[in-house]
């Protein structure tokens, strides 16, 4: 009797471990999963104009190691921040998007990258200016 329970036991134990590993290995791969759909944005450039009608500066960035975006308008909010324009081209009467995020979070995850890094931009002229 004790040496069927001792084999239950291990059995048991032996099935735990393995729902553990199983479970874990799931767990980290639906992890890698979402961390590789994340959105890169890398070498923004920023190129600061003469304010007009809340147009500061126009932006470039490579997006996902993939494409290069150029053409961005960065606008000021009347609430503090920034907004971003994505370029058009205008044929005739009609504006046709040359870029724009389809998913909201990738246009949120753009323009808050472009936002420090326009910020830090602002910082640095700041320093400069006072020094």
């Amino acid at each position: 009797m004790i040496l069927v329970s001792s084999l239950m036991t291990n059995s048991f134990l032996l099935l735990a471990v393995n729902l553990l590993h199983y479970l874990t290995i799931c767990t980290l791969t639906i992890f890698n999963k979402k961390m590789s759909n994340l959105t890169s944005v890398t070498e923004i450039s920023i190129t600061p104009i003469r304010p007009r009608d809340g147009l500061t500066a126009f932006a470039s960035f490579v997006l996902d190691d993939k494409y290069f975006v150029a053409g961005v308008a960065i606008f000021t909010k009347l609430s503090g921040g920034f907004r971003l324009v994505f370029p058009t081209r205008k044929i005739g009467q009609t504006n046709l998007n040359l870029f724009n995020p389809i998913k909201r979070e990738v246009g949120e995850i753009i323009e808050r990258k472009v936002s420090e890094e326009l910020t830090k931009l602002y910082d640095r002229q700041l320093t400069e200016y006072k020094t």
